[in-house]
Order: structure tokens, then C-alpha cells, then sequence
């Protein structure tokens, strides 16, 4: 057999290469060499159509390859998945429309959440020799995760060491494979269209102005170089604006203290405290504790405990309202209150008004019947129906306004009562206006729950306060 056929098997084992040498007027048989091969050892691998193709075409004398192995395959390399999209995802508006204003380009990541992720090196597939022993696999290249940490913002997972999370709350970074969070976020322009709101729990330092439109939302600490133009502000902590903030209706809500050169017509401001360096011109706010400010004209002011002015008014006489020694959320609260008490109560008014005109239809129709039930007026029995199901139409409708009432006396004494347990809490105890410079004619002052009191001229170096019986006075600020 192996004068006929000659079999040679090299020592990786990977193929056996096959010659077929019949003597002159002989052949050979695809039986013969497959079984050739099983002598030689190759259990595995057969390339049977190349066996047989040959066989049938007789290529004697030829080398070919009669059976190949199953290479083993290494393992994937180790990866890493970065798990915060850095795309820029633009929002529809409710009409459909692209809301350019909220482009999303800065990614806030909160305390804990997974911010990358090793997808672990793969352990590859053995392979078979052509005598069936199985040839081991290589692993993938593997890697640290850890180079991939930029800053002190990064950690390991302590429960999975293939998972960087973020130490604390802030702004996610990415330069080349270096990931970081960011508890400060600075930008050098204006917040326009370029840059988009941000909302972030991160400090922001905006180098530039804020524009109309736009927000800035974040639970630390928010300074602006520029102007806030009538763009929300919110901060859960301090907020300072080297210029202004100028005209508009956006709210401005700050829960410490608010910093600011100069407000002028801003009709949604709060904060826990405010500073206005320069004037502060026409605007409806509300401070917990209290207001410094140089110049105060126009507007309406509610204030906790203190107010302190160089001016008050102006020589104009322009109208100056300040509300001051209440709790001016509690008394936001309670206008709210009030306003859906006295809607609630007119609702049932005009629903009562509707409810005694149905009543008369009602008994007007009762009457009719009675009186057709005793009549033998040709055609009378139509009309008796007719009233009969005026008389239960009418009846579903009283049911239905009566239960409307209902409801509305609920919610009426549930508001109520919610209002007679907050009123009590509204004052707050010394509260105090100290004028060093002038107070100007037509200047509105109301202390506590109830003393109220106007300026008809002009004077100088006052404070306000509340005297014993609870109504303000006016004296010299020694």
C-alpha cells in the first residue's frame, strides 16, 4: 500500500499530503485511500471531494492535500466601552420642531453611576489535528482599566473591577481614552446656540452672557461674568452675576444667597439672600432672609427680615412696594390658596345659579303633569310623556350639579383648612428696614400681617420698624 499510495504528515500535524503511485495499468480507489489515510493516523479533517476528484481524474504522481486541520482561534482583545453617549441629542418640541436651545452637549453623571466598562479578553477556540488531538487557544490581549482613569472623579467598582464609576455627581470628560467627572463647568462664551442650556450638578463658571431663552440649572454654585438676559436661572446654592440681570419673565430662583450688580424689571426673581451692588429697578421679588442693595426703585419687593437701602424711591414718586416680615414662601403659598378659594367659590355660585333654574324647570313641569293627568284634552297623552322625560332629564342634571357641589365643598374645606394651618406660621418676629441714604414720596411699607403705611415725603436716615402694638413706625437710624 505504501508503494501505491504515499502519505506524508508533517509534525504540527496540520495536513496530510497524499501522492498516488499505481503501477503502470493499475488504478486506485477512494476506499484505498481513505483507508491509507486511517492507517497513517488522520482520524479527522477529510478532504473527501479533493480525495475523490483526484481519484476519478487518475492525477497520479501528484502531491495534494488529502485532509487539513482545524486551526485554533486566539481570543478577542480586551475592550473598554465608554457608557455616556457623547452624541448630541436634539429634543422635538410638542409642535414637533427642533428645540435648538437644548442641545444636551454636556453629560451630567450623578454619584455612583457607571461610567466605563472592560469587556474582558475572549478565551479563543481550540483547534484539531488531523490525528484528533485538540490544539489549544491563545487568550486576547488584555488590559488595565485603570490607565483609562483621568482624574480624582473616577473609581473602580468596588463590587466589579471591569466597571469604572464616578465618585461623586458632576460633568462627564473624555480626552483621547481619559475619563473624568468634572465637579466644575467652565465656559468661555456666552450661553447661545453654540453651547445650548445646561443643567448639571456641577458648579458652573460661565465666562460670557446668558441669553434669552436659554437655562442654567445646577445644585452648586453658578457665577456669570456677563448679563442674564431673559434666561432661567436655578441653583440650589449661590449664584453671582458681575453685570445685571435684565428685563424678562424667566424665573431666577436661587436657594442661597444671589450676588448681582444691578436687576432691572425681572418680574420671577427668589432667592434665600440678596445683594444688588448698584439699583434695583421695577422687579417683583421674593427673599427669604434678606436684601442689601444701593438703590431700590419701583416694584415690589417681599422680604423675611431685613432691608437694607442707601435709597428708597425715587424723585418721581414712582409707586415702591415693600411687603416685609413674612415668610415669602409661605406667603406665595397662601396668595395661591386664596386665588383657588375664590375660584372654588365662584364655581359653586355659578353652579348653584344653574342648579335653581333647573329646580324651577323641575317644578313647573311636575305641575303640568298633575294637571294633564286629571285632563281628557285630546292629545294629552303625548304631552304627559313629553314632560315625563323633561321631569327625568331635569332630575339627572339637579343629581349631577348637586354632586359637582359636592366636590367643590371638599376640596373648598380641604383648602381652607390647609390655609388656617399655614397663616399662623406667616410672621416673621423684628422685622427691620434700615434707609441710610433718602426715602422718597410714594413708597408702600407693610410689616407683619397687617400694618401697612406710605411715605408722603421725603426723608433721610430711617429704618422701620414695628412698634408695640404692632404698627409700623418710622425713626431716626442712629
Amino acid at each position: 500500500m505504501a508503494d501505491r499510495i504515499a502519505i506524508d504528515i508533517p509534525p504540527d500535524k496540520s495536513r496530510a499530503i497524499v501522492m498516488l503511485r499505481p503501477a503502470e495499468g493499475e488504478t486506485v480507489s477512494f476506499e484505498e485511500v481513505m483507508d491509507a489515510l486511517l492507517n497513517a493516523g488522520v482520524v479527522h479533517g477529510f478532504l473527501k471531494e479533493r480525495i475523490n476528484k483526484t481519484v476519478e481524474e487518475k492525477n497520479y504522481f501528484r502531491r495534494f492535500t488529502a485532509a487539513v486541520h482545524n486551526p485554533p482561534v486566539s481570543g478577542a482583545k480586551a475592550t473598554v466601552e465608554f457608557l455616556i453617549s457623547e452624541d448630541i441629542a436634539l429634543k422635538e418640541t410638542t409642535d414637533g420642531r427642533i428645540d435648538y436651545y437644548d442641545l444636551h452637549q454636556y453629560k451630567s453623571v450623578s454619584k455612583g453611576q457607571p461610567v466605563a466598562k472592560k469587556n474582558p479578553p475572549g478565551k479563543g477556540r481550540p483547534g484539531k489535528s488531523i490525528t484528533g488531538e485538540v490544539i489549544p487557544a491563545s487568550a486576547g490581549e488584555d488590559l488595565n482599566l485603570l490607565e483609562y482613569i483621568g482624574g480624582n472623579g473616577i473609581v473602580a467598582d468596588p463590587q466589579d473591577h471591569n466597571i469604572l464609576i464616578a465618585i461623586h455627581s458632576g460633568i462627564y470628560s473624555r480626552v483621547g481614552n481619559k475619563i473624568d467627572i468634572k465637579d466644575t463647568l467652565t465656559i468661555n462664551q456666552d450661553v447661545d446656540f453654540k453651547i445650548g442650556s445646561i443643567r448639571a450638578p456641577a458648579k458652573l463658571v460661565i465666562n460670557g452672557d446668558v441669553r434669552s431663552g436659554f437655562e442654567l440649572i445646577s445644585e452648586r454654585d453658578i457665577s456669570i461674568s456677563g448679563v442674564v438676559e431673559n434666561a432661567t436661572v436655578i441653583s440650589s446654592s449661590n449664584v453671582e452675576v458681575m453685570k445685571g440681570i435684565v428685563r424678562g419673565g424667566a424665573p431666577i430662583e436661587v436657594g442661597g444667597k444671589l450676588t448681582v450688580n444691578y436687576i432691572v424689571e425681572r418680574t420671577h426673581l427668589k432667592a434665600g439672600e440678596l445683594e444688588v451692588k448698584n439699583t434695583l429697578i421695577g422687579s417683583m421679588i421674593q427673599v427669604e432672609k434678606s436684601v442689601k442693595a444701593r438703590k431700590m426703585v419701583g416694584g415690589t419687593a417681599i422680604v423675611g427680615r431685613k432691608l437694607e437701602v442707601v435709597e428708597l424711591g425715587n424723585e418721581k414718586g414712582n409707586p415702591t412696594r415693600i411687603e416685609i416680615g413674612v415668610d415669602a414662601t409661605l406667603l406665595s403659598k397662601v396668595r395661591v390658596l386664596s386665588g383657588e378659594i375664590k375660584q372654588l367659590k365662584r364655581e359653586r355660585q355659578q353652579i348653584r345659579e344653574v342648579m335653581v333654574e333647573e329646580q324651577f324647570t323641575y317644578e313647573d313641569s311636575e305641575a303640568k303633569l298633575e294637571a294633564l293627568l286629571f285632563s281628557t284634552t285630546s292629545g294629552s297623552k303625548q304631552l304627559v310623556k313629553r314632560l315625563e322625560a323633561a321631569i327625568s332629564e331635569t332630575s339627572v342634571k339637579i343629581k349631577e350639579f348637586s354632586d359637582k357641589i359636592k366636590v367643590i365643598d371638599r376640596d373648598l374645606k380641604a383648602k381652607l383648612e390647609e390655609l388656617e394651618k399655614i397663616t399662623p406660621d406667616l410672621a416673621i418676629e423684628n422685622p427691620q428696614i434700615i434707609v441710610k441714604g433718602v426715602v422718597h414720596p410714594n413708597v408702600t411699607v407693610k410689616m407683619g400681617m397687617g400694618s401697612e403705611i406710605r411715605t408722603k415725603k421725603e426723608g433721610r436716615n430711617l429704618r422701620f420698624e414695628l412698634d408695640d402694638e404692632g404698627k409700623v413706625q418710622i425713626l431716626p437710624n442712629n
